[in-house]
């Protein structure tokens, strides 16, 4: 991959539930029929209010009129309005990990590309189904982006605890999860424990395993060598106007504020840095799947609850005693 250049295909569709089935019977056979002449390629689905459109990627230096050939077929097989967008850059996270981040997550789309038409094609429309997946993918994503998941699992801790300060009442939404985690903690324990051991013993995930293993390296030697930036969590700014109040209003992240040898080390430190930037990555392919933002954060609260009761741990006694071991 030379460079962040795309051509790129839009496909717009009537309502969200079109969406999986355009991507299964759609552009699955499409990348199937085309595959040995298809340069390195993607999809993502939208995110914005409509959340009614997939978006089809394929680098630049595909021959363009084997391309020109396989708009045609994605046009005479999908249901949805079918445009092409021109020859585009590809940008997600440079406002965060500046322009190399798009790079590397354009390249993790592609490597995951079989990964996601997977779970999409397993799951059949059934949402239950998806978020079982997610969660698989979710527990060896902690478990390889931090080493262990007794590091990675604070990551998941971190975001559904600044979730909670969005609502009114933080305490109510909370229980509800705390609740569900409850009824179903004997799958999660047998879950975690099970992937934990060898993926499950599914090639699906063992694959996916190499491949963060694989990012995990390079993202470090990356941040390592000043290639990648982040936006450190001190200055204000990691995303809008608003966002950082929960810093006051969470137990958890009042507890990282004041421990500045925690603050510099996720911040600064690159083997930190590389999983920070693959559990976002983690969470975008969690949305190419269909994964919804607050069932997302529910499954984080599973996973960090599991953990600390698998591996008797407390996620504010870990961040306590970093400054005392540095």
């Amino acid at each position: 991959m030379i460079e962040n250049a795309w051509y790129k295909i839009v496909v717009t569709l009537e309502d969200e539930a079109q969406v999986d089935d355009v991507i299964c019977r759609g552009l699955r056979p499409v990348v199937a029929a085309h595959g040995r002449q298809l340069s390195e390629h993607f999809f993502t689905r939208s995110y914005d209010g409509s959340r009614n459109t997939v978006e089809f990627y394929i680098h630049a230096d595909a021959d363009e009129a084997h391309f020109k050939q396989m708009y045609a077929h994605l046009d005479s097989c999908s249901k949805g309005q079918v445009r092409y967008a021109g020859v585009s850059q590809f940008n997600e996270t440079e406002p965060f990990f500046g322009r190399m981040g798009d790079l590397y997550l354009a390249r993790y789309y592609c490597q995951t590309n079989d990964l996601a038409f997977r779970v999409l094609e397993k799951a059949n429309g059934e949402y239950p189904k998806k978020l079982d997946a997610a969660l698989d993918m979710m527990i060896i994503s902690a478990d390889c982006a931090y080493d262990t998941i007794q590091r990675g699992y604070l990551s998941y801790c971190s975001h559904v605890n600044g979730f909670f300060t969005r609502w009114k009442d933080p305490q109510k939404i909370e229980k509800t999860f705390s609740e569900k985690y409850k009824k179903i903690s004997p799958y999660l324990h047998a879950k975690v424990t099970r992937l934990l051991k060898n993926d499950g013993g599914d090639e699906a995930y063992i694959q996916y395993r190499h491949v963060l293993l694989s990012f995990k390296e390079s993202l470090t030697e990356a941040f390592r060598q000043g290639q990648l930036t982040v936006t450190n969590i001190e200055s204000g700014d990691e995303t809008s106007q608003g966002y950082r109040d929960f810093l006051k209003r969470s137990p958890f992240h009042r507890e990282i504020v004041n421990n500045d040898a925690f603050l510099h080390y996720m911040n600064h430190d690159p083997t930190f840095l590389s999983g920070r930037l693959l559990t976002i990555f983690t969470y975008l392919l969690l949305r190419r799947v269909g994964i919804k933002h607050k069932d997302r954060y529910a499954l984080c609260y599973y996973i960090y609850r599991t953990v600390e009761e698998l591996f008797d741990l407390n996620s504010l006694d870990l961040i306590k005693s970093f400054a005392e071991k540095g």
